[in-house]
C-alpha cells in the first residue's frame, strides 16, 4: 500500500516540475521571450524589448548591469 501511495506522489511531483517548462515551451510559441536575467516576459515583437546574444535573451532593463 505504501508503495503505491509513494509512486503516486512521484507521479504528481513530476507533474509539478514538468508543468513551468510546458508553459514557458508553449508561450515561445506565441512568440514571447524571457529574459535571461530578471525572468520578465516579453512579447519578441515588441522592438527593443528583449536583445539576444551569446544564446540567451536580456531585457532592456537589465542590459546596463
Amino acid at each position: 500500500m505504501k508503495n503505491a501511495a509513494d509512486a503516486r506522489l512521484a507521479g504528481n511531483l513530476e507533474r509539478l516540475e514538468n508543468q513551468p517548462n510546458d508553459l514557458m515551451q508553449g508561450l515561445s510559441l506565441l512568440g514571447i521571450k524571457r529574459c535571461a536575467w530578471c525572468k520578465r516576459c516579453f512579447r519578441s515583437s515588441d522592438p527593443g524589448a528583449v536583445f539576444g546574444g551569446a544564446g540567451e535573451f536580456v531585457c532592456f532593463e537589465c542590459i546596463p548591469v
